[in-house]
């Protein structure tokens, strides 16, 4: 299915795993949270970079000598974000855990 809708053939194989499971999907699920974490306080503003998500991101962007973790690839990572086609993702939202719980 992921192929069809990217329109090649980049997924080889797939497979569904916890990541306790493995320690390079530790890694990876580390770094897509702090990609996300990176676009959430970017978009809201609601997140602090100070918090143990935001020091992650930031020694993540550190280390592959980027000044954020935003789409666009260099020699040592390529981040790119997909959509799909002809679908635009609608701004994050943010609920309030306090006023809904009013």
């Amino acid at each position: 299915m992921t192929n069809r809708r990217l329109g090649a053939t980049a997924v080889v194989s797939s497979v569904c795993l916890d990541s306790k499971t493995n320690d390079l999907l530790q890694v990876a699920d580390l770094v897509a949270g702090a990609i996300f974490h990176e676009r959430r306080r970017a978009a809201t503003g609601e997140t602090s970079p100070r918090s143990n998500k935001g020091k992650v991101a930031l020694r993540l962007a550190a280390a592959f000598n980027r000044q954020g973790l935003i789409d666009g690839r260099d020699a040592r990572v390529n981040i790119a974000t997909y959509l799909g086609r002809g679908t635009t993702r609608p701004p994050l939202k943010v609920v309030n855990r306090s006023a809904s719980a009013s």
